[in-house]
């Protein structure tokens, strides 16, 4: 922004150019609010190179620590200050404004009161040198001040000024006064409130009323200019009467604004000529009017909005001010001063007021701001993730695995019962952990997988990763062959080997791979909270070590679900591995860590995406004996429950009826 702004201000210092000065003006509040940041900074520094000094006196050294306490605080304030000056200007922050001053609760003193705003601002105004103008004084019935004034009725600044709306739309709101009144015989102190607005000034513009000129039609800031490069320009011949003339030229017009979509056209005359100019004017008469309209209409919601804060009410108070005490109190910055006096006379301690509450105003714009991006992302999200529920599976009309038993020359083959492939459904489709965790991999990650041949030793597993594409970097598209049995075990302990005999293949579309795309930011929103499972303390469990246990927090879970952490651990692995390969760049993980999630995430799926064990991988020693809460994928094997065995699971650590698990 600093160098767009130096280099736009020595274009409008060789050629005056209005859209560049408008935003030079833009950028240079931030300039600014930098170059003061920039210049602290550098002050904290040179006190600190002073401080360390060993040849620093010890007098000297002591002013350069107070004085590095006091720049500190003040690179706080600059820091905020900064802050805010990135968040957008408001639409009117640059136009005149209009301020009206009208009494409220309080009575004659209400009155009197709303006449010494007026006298306050009209002094700040004239002090500022901005161009003040009396629209409307209407005064009320009543005994006035003492001065002979006449009790306010109401009164309408006119502030004619470029950049007065944004000066001055803080004070809008009810004006608190506390005192003794003039008409008060007997001394007590009165509360009464003034209703203060302020509305941006619009400038008619176009000559409403008057004869258009030439110098509409070609400034680009009239309601009448129309690019002609956004409008697409027809002609056809006419139809209906007219006689053998209309129905053999090319004399009909049709206007089409792209931008708004607003057509016209015009077949009135013989001459196309004649036809394209009238259909020109009602075009431009048609987008003025929309453009007023709208200029009405954001009017109107400042206008509502103002008068959201500026209710005629004592308790809807946005400043106070007390005689007794000589203090004015400003309840949205929180500010207090005690010069009652010069505020009311529009003095520098009114500037004091005013600019404490725009910086209130710009906080509170940027927190809206955070707000509403938040609302944004929270938005994408629940329409792509929607809350979880667990549904009675029904089985499949055929078995997906055959089962082998540990002894191969055995003639007896039993069967192990069929997963289900339906344990979730998401409102809106009816989606299982089998097919939400395929569909996962499927779209998101494309990874090949591909069974019916046996590896030997875990050497032969890397091998795919050995095929190479010309620049060196392996191709994960590559199909992976595996024959890895899965181990089932059986509730009477019984162990077996499970092959399967259904090939998954999956390919990986590219619309996934770049930041930014709505499948990443799914994806963003996807890996933190499990695919809308249960939610834990440390959602990034995969990027924590390996020594940190992390527990599943009942007491903050709104449903709670099979845990999914280390799937999609893997799943952003893969995707890293093909996101990285895809532009030509080779992975981290491209490597053990890489092939082991593969392998794991092939388990998962073929046994239904069941993820209830605590450790659903075995890892084996050098003698065969198994090495618990193994994690490297060496020799790993992922063992697989029934449907009862997942719903006994699930059943014991359901949270209650109403957030638990449903069936």
């Amino acid at each position: 922004m600093a160098l767009e702004h130096d280099r736009l201000s020595e274009e409008t210092a060789e050629k005056f150019d209005s859209k560049i000065a408008k935003r030079v003006g833009e950028l240079s509040r931030v300039t600014e609010a930098l170059k003061e940041w920039e210049d602290t900074q550098s002050s904290i520094e040179e006190l600190r190179g002073l401080i360390h000094d060993p040849t620093t006196d010890q007098e000297l050294r002591d002013l350069a620590e107070d004085d590095l306490a006091e720049t500190r605080t003040q690179l706080e304030e600059l820091s905020q200050k900064l802050a805010i000056s990135l968040t957008p200007k408001h639409p009117f922050e640059d136009m005149p404004c209009l301020m009206e001053i009208r009494p409220g609760a309080g009575g004659g003193e209400a009155a009197i009161f709303a006449n010494d705003l007026l006298r306050m601002y009209k002094a700040y105004c004239t002090r500022k040198k901005m161009r003040v103008s009396m629209m409307k004084y209407e005064t009320a019935d009543g005994a006035g001040d003492g001065t002979g004034q006449a009790p306010l009725s109401e009164a309408i600044l006119e502030i004619e000024s470029a950049g007065a709306y944004g000066q001055l739309r803080s004070e809008a709101g009810v004006h608190r006064v506390q005192r003794v009144p003039a008409t008060e015989a007997k001394g007590r102190v009165h509360t009464s409130a003034v209703s203060v607005l302020v509305l941006p000034s619009l400038p008619s513009n176009g000559n409403e009323g008057q004869e258009l000129n030439q110098a509409d039609l070609t400034d680009p800031e009239s309601d009448y200019y129309v690019n002609p490069t956004d409008v697409r320009t027809d002609v056809m011949r006419a139809r209906g009467a007219g006689g053998q003339h209309v129905n053999t030229t090319d004399s009909a017009v049709r206007l089409t604004h792209i931008p708004t979509n607003t057509v016209v056209a015009m077949q009135d005359s013989r001459s196309q000529h004649q036809n394209r100019e009238k259909a020109w004017q009602l075009l431009r008469s048609k987008l003025a009017q929309a453009r007023r309209e709208a200029r009405e209409e954001e009017v109107a919601k400042v206008r509502r909005s103002v008068m959201g804060v500026a209710q005629m009410g004592r308790e809807n108070k946005v400043r106070t001010y007390n005689w007794q005490q000589q203090r004015v109190t400003d309840h949205r910055s929180g500010l207090t001063i005690h010069h009652l006096d010069d505020v009311m006379e529009g003095g520098d301690q009114l500037d004091t007021v005013i600019d404490s509450v725009k910086t209130w105003f710009g906080e509170q714009e940027m927190l809206s701001l955070l707000a509403e991006e938040e609302e944004t992302k929270m938005k994408m999200h629940n329409r792509h993730l929607s809350y979880i529920q667990l549904q009675n599976a029904t089985m499949p009309p055929s078995e997906i695995y055959t089962s082998v038993p540990n002894d191969e020359n055995s003639k007896e083959q039993p069967r192990l019962r069929p997963h289900t492939r339906r344990l979730f459904s998401f409102s809106g489709s009816s989606i299982c952990v089998f097919s939400c965790l395929l569909t996962l991999t499927l779209i998101s990650f494309g990874v090949g997988f591909h069974v019916g041949r046996k590896w030997d030793s875990w050497a032969s597993r890397k091998a795919p990763w050995e095929i190479k594409r010309e620049d060196g970097l392996v191709d994960p598209q590559v199909i992976i062959g595996a024959s890895m049995y899965i181990r089932a075990v059986h509730q009477d302990g019984a162990d077996e080997r499970i092959v399967p005999k259904k090939e998954l293949m999956f390919h990986f579309p590219s619309g996934y791979e770049d930041e930014g795309t709505e499948g990443d930011e799914l994806w963003n929103h996807l890996m933190p909270l499990g695919s809308g499972f249960l939610r834990v303390p440390h959602p990034r469990r995969y990027a924590m070590p390996r020594s940190k246990k992390v527990e599943n927090d009942i007491e903050e879970a709104e449903i709670y679900s099979v845990s999914m952490t280390h799937q999609l651990h893997c799943l952003g692995v893969i995707r890293d591995i093909m996101t990285k390969y895809s532009k030509g760049d080779k992975s981290r993980f491209a490597g053990a860590h890489g092939y082991h999630c593969l392998d794991y995430i092939r388990q998962a799926v073929l046994c239904a995406g069941d993820t209830t064990l605590d450790h659903a991988e075995i890892e084996y020693n050098a003698d065969g004996s198994e090495l618990k809460y193994g994690f490297t994928g060496a020799n790993a094997t992922h063992r697989c429950r029934d449907w009862e065995s997942i719903k006994e699971v699930l059943i014991e650590k359901r949270l209650d009826n109403k957030t638990g698990i449903l069936f």
